[in-house]
C-alpha cells in the first residue's frame, strides 16, 4: 500500500472484469478511500464474449443478445449506470418460441414462463408432447419434494423428477440448457436458478407458483424474463468503460502469472510486471487456472476442472419478401 492508496489490478476486460472494476471505484468513492486501479486485457478491445456490431441499420449481436432478469445483478448494474431507461424487452407480439418437432416448427404453448406452464388449456392442446407426457408434467403439484444430494442437483435431474422426462427432453432442456449454453443434466440448479432451488427446499410447486404470479400480473401476463439495451449489449460495455476511464485500461496486455509475496501481489506480464495490494482475476476458468498456478495451486487445479462448451453465432439478412414465415417469434429451438 502506497501512501494509503490501495493498488488494485483487474485481470480481464470482459463484463465480469469491467463490473468488478466499476464496483471497486464505486466503493472507494463511497468510503472516501484512495484507489489506483489498472485493468489489463489481452485483446485489443473490451467486452469479452459481448460484441455488438452496428451495420447497415442492423444491430447484430456476435455474442449474448440479452440477459436473464431472474438473476437481478445485471439489472441492478444497469440501474447504477443510469441505463434503466435504455432497457428493452422482447416484443410482446413476437414473444413466442417454436420447437423443431416431427419435421416442422411447432409453437410452444402459450403461457409458458421459463418452460413452466401457467395456462393449462393451451398446454393440453399443444401437439408438442403426448397426452401421457402432459398429464405427467401437470402432476408436478404432487411431486414437490426433490432430494438434493450435497445441497445441490442438476437442472435436468430436478426438472425430470418434477415434470417427467418427456417434458424435459422436448421443452425444458432445449430452453433452459440453451440459456446457459450447456447440458441441463450437468448444470447446477443452485447456481443457475437459485429461486427454484429455494422453492424446492420449501416443498413449493413450480406450477402453482408460476400460475399465482401470472394471476397477480393480470391479463397482460408476465413480462419477458429477458432484457437488452436499445443499442445492443455493447452499450453496457461502453458505459462501464467510460465510467472506469481510459487511463485505467491497458489493452493488448496479457498476464502470464500472478505471484504472492509478503502480503502483496506481483502481476507478471510479457514485458514487465505490476505490484498490487489486491488482484481480481476475471478470466475464463482455464485461463484463470494458468495465471494462478504459482499463486494458489489448489485453486488453480480446481479451476482447471471446469468445462466449457463452444457456441457459434451466424447472422443473415434477408429481404422480407424472401421469407414466407410470419416471423412472429424470437426463433426456434431444436431438442
Amino acid at each position: 500500500m502506497s501512501g494509503g492508496t490501495v493498488r488494485v489490478v483487474v485481470v480481464g476486460g470482459g463484463l465480469s472484469g469491467l463490473a468488478a472494476a466499476h464496483a471497486v471505484i464505486r466503493t472507494a468513492n463511497r468510503e472516501g478511500r484512495a484507489v489506483r486501479l489498472m485493468l489489463l486485457e489481452a485483446r485489443d478491445r473490451l467486452g469479452g464474449n459481448i460484441l455488438t456490431v452496428r451495420r447497415d441499420g442492423f444491430v447484430i449481436e456476435a455474442g449474448p443478445d440479452s440477459f436473464v432478469v431472474t438473476r437481478p445483478h445485471a439489472l441492478q448494474l444497469c440501474d447504477e449506470l443510469g441505463l434503466g431507461p435504455r432497457l428493452i424487452e422482447t416484443r410482446r407480439e413476437n414473444r413466442r418460441v417454436y420447437i423443431a418437432r416431427h419435421g416442422q416448427l411447432l409453437p410452444m404453448p402459450e403461457g409458458l414462463v421459463l418452460g413452466v406452464p401457467t395456462r393449462i388449456r393451451p398446454f393440453l392442446r399443444s401437439p408438442l408432447m403426448s397426452m401421457r407426457g402432459k398429464l405427467r408434467a401437470l402432476r408436478e403439484t404432487a411431486k414437490t419434494r426433490v432430494e438434493t444430494e450435497g445441497g445441490d442437483i442438476s437442472i435436468g435431474d430436478f426438472l425430470e423428477r418434477r415434470f417427467g422426462r418427456e417434458m424435459v427432453d422436448v421443452i425444458l432442456e432445449p430452453l433452459l440448457g440453451g440459456i446457459y449454453a450447456g447440458d441441463a443434466f450437468r448444470l447446477s440448479l443452485r447456481s443457475t436458478f437459485p429461486e427454484w432451488f429455494s422453492l424446492s427446499g420449501r416443498g413449493a410447486s413450480l406450477l402453482r407458483t408460476a400460475r399465482a404470479a401470472r394471476k397477480a400480473q393480470g391479463e397482460a401476463g408476465p413480462s419477458s424474463p429477458f432484457r437488452s439495451l436499445v443499442s445492443g449489449m455493447g452499450e453496457l460495455i461502453d458505459t462501464l468503460a467510460d465510467r472506469i476511464g481510459k487511463g485505467a485500461v491497458r489493452l493488448g496486455t496479457r498476464v502470464q502469472r500472478v505471484e504472492r509475496k509478503n502480503g502483496e501481489f506481483r502481476v507478471v506480464l510479457a514485458d514487465g510486471e505490476l505490484e498490487a495490494d489486491r488482484v481480481i482475476v476475471a478470466l475464463p476458468a482455464g485461463a484463470a487456472s494458468t495465471v494462478l498456478a504459482s499463486c494458489d495451486g489448489p485453486l488453480s487445479r480446481e479451476l482447471s476442472t471446469i468445462e466449457y462448451v463452444s457456441t457459434a453465432t451466424v447472422c443473415f439478412a434477408y429481404e422480407r419478401a424472401q421469407i414466407g414465415h410470419r416471423l412472429d417469434a424470437a426463433g426456434f429451438l431444436v431438442p
